[in-house]
């Protein structure tokens, strides 16, 4: 076993910090170019280092990308919605910005544009289609959980229900901003989620 001395500390340390920008770099090439121009020469070119260097960190494009989805199922700080959720804290309060801050990213432009390419891979690759499935099982787990705090007299299957609701509000208005609408009825589109999911969940 490697001893834990300041140098491997530093070294570890350095090699998240590697691990992170290779993260960044390859979710903005499919944000704005797409999966088919994700290579790791690519991402090479980006940070000036050698190819070998990120592969070293992600010896496939396989798990570079499952690293992605990890990121994505782990966006924002979800842990600490959780930790709320057990606190004498706002149920409401929590629930808006869970529902803003972590549900609401598959509304942004740019992660619209990375789901889409992960529903484009899950087509023909069953490890990212399980992938995307524990990612959108997240999701509907801490809505659920947020759900009942909310509307503690319905039953569990009742605000699993709604918890996919919402999501699948989010998925869909992202479709709909994305077509040609005016830019003033998108707006209102992208204001309005946050509270049709509270009236969804307070709904008994």
């Amino acid at each position: 076993m490697t001893a834990n001395t300041p140098d491997n500390v530093g070294k570890t340390i350095k090699g998240n910090s590697k691990r992170q920008q290779i993260l960044v770099i390859a979710r903005k090439i499919i944000d704005e170019q797409g999966y088919q121009e994700l290579s790791f020469n690519h991402i090479a070119s980006q940070l000036e280092v050698r190819k070998s260097n990120v592969q070293y960190y992600f010896p496939s494009k396989q798990s570079l990308m499952n690293a992605l989805i990890d990121e994505a199922r782990n966006y924002t700080d979800k842990d600490l919605f959780r930790g709320e959720a057990d606190l004498d804290i706002d149920p409401e309060k929590t629930f808006m910005r869970y529902v803003s801050d972590c549900v609401g990213s598959l509304f942004k432009s740019s992660d619209r544009n990375f789901f889409r390419n992960l529903f484009w891979l899950a087509t023909y690759d069953d490890k990212i289609a399980d992938d995307v499935k524990q990612l959108y099982k997240a999701y509907i787990d801490d809505l659920t959980r947020l759900i009942t705090l909310l509307n503690p007299y319905i039953s569990i299957e009742e605000c699993r229900a709604k918890a996919t609701i919402i999501v699948s509000l989010y998925e869909g208005l992202g479709v709909v901003v994305d077509t040609d609408l005016q830019l003033s009825t998108s707006q209102k589109l992208i204001e309005a989620p946050p509270q049709s999911a509270l009236m969804i969940a307070k709904q008994a």
